[in-house]
């Protein structure tokens, strides 16, 4: 049964998990020590402002602002990185 409309899930995702999940990823590598990013870098695409969870399972795009010092490169503008998260089903 195919649809259009996300399927709800039971719980969500937030901009908090997305900040774990990169940190954890980033956590095996010795150069990103420095590196800070909050739940406050992620913002979700296509939703209204301020939305800070999802609750449904489907693609979702995501933009991350990284500042220029967590990039090494002083304190030059923060900079805004586009990645997809898919929820998918357990």
């Amino acid at each position: 049964m195919a649809t259009s409309e996300p399927v709800g899930i039971f719980g969500s995702v937030s901009t908090t998990d997305i900040v774990n999940y990169i940190r954890g990823i980033l956590s095996s590598e010795p150069d990103t020590a420095y590196f800070s990013l909050e739940p406050a870098d992620i913002h979700f695409l296509g939703l209204e402002d301020g939305v800070d969870r999802l609750k449904a399972l489907g693609r979702w795009e995501v933009e991350i602002s990284v500042s220029g010092s967590a990039l090494g490169q002083g304190d030059s503008p923060r900079e805004a990185v586009r990645k997809v998260v898919e929820i998918l089903p357990e």
